[in-house]
């Protein structure tokens, strides 16, 4: 997808993750979370910054497969819906902390194969229409 060939700096990156945070945490207070609508942040947000440290975006597949895979595991197990909930919640908090870890690297300093490197600050366009 070409709109996700761009790079995030960490500020661009980590303002986003903490606008898209605080949305949910507002958003779980008045309504249900639509399914799969993190999962679409996920790709939104890490692939331009994956691409920043000059990692390629597939590796965003691994929480979504991992999710998938406990999914699977625990009806398969026939576990209740508490084990369940408990078992997503320990899964997103530790996506959660690879997200905040992720917007602590420093990306790569020159171009890569996604780009030159975007402008330091926080940068809400596609640094390719710049």
């Amino acid at each position: 997808m070409k709109a996700l060939n761009i790079r995030y700096n960490r500020a661009t990156y980590l303002t986003f993750l903490s606008i898209f945070v605080a949305l949910i945490v507002v958003l779980a207070n008045v309504m249900e979370r639509p399914p799969g609508m993190g999962e679409v942040v996920l790709v939104l947000l890490g692939v331009p910054r994956l691409h920043d440290l000059g990692r390629s975006g597939w590796w965003m597949a691994a929480p979504i497969v991992a999710e998938i895979g406990l999914v699977t595991a625990m009806l398969a197990r026939g576990s209740s819906l508490e084990d369940m909930q408990i078992g997503a919640g320990a899964l997103t908090l530790a996506i959660l902390v690879a997200m905040i870890v992720l917007g602590l690297i420093p990306g790569e300093d020159g171009p890569n194969r996604w780009g030159d490197p975007p402008p330091n600050g926080i940068n809400w366009r596609n640094p390719r229409r710049l």
